[in-house]
């Protein structure tokens, strides 16, 4: 799988990581490359504008990274959000 050549929003970046990274906490790990609060991260994300030239080459750099790809699997009760791209950040209801 290879990171697609345009994204036009943070909405369409979200769908692209989750569907990369599903059952991990990949947000983390983006605001972490990208150098950021994870909610800064979560509100570029639910945005429909285009994301930041940073972090889509955070995204890129993580997308691309086979090492990082088998770590941190978690599973659906770890995830610590319900949902992409729409409940971003939001909290399972138990």
């Amino acid at each position: 799988m290879s990171f697609p050549e345009t994204v036009a929003s943070g909405k369409e970046l979200a769908s692209h990581m989750a569907s990369r990274f599903s059952h991990s906490d990949w947000i983390a790990e983006l605001a972490q490359r990208y150098g950021s609060s994870r909610q800064q991260v979560e509100n570029l994300l639910r945005s429909e504008a285009e994301p930041p030239p940073e972090l889509l080459a955070a995204a890129i750099n993580m997308f691309e990274s086979q090492e990082w790809l088998g770590r941190q699997l978690l599973t659906d009760n770890e995830l610590p959000f319900s949902g992409l791209p729409l409940n971003i950040g939001k909290l399972k209801a138990e």
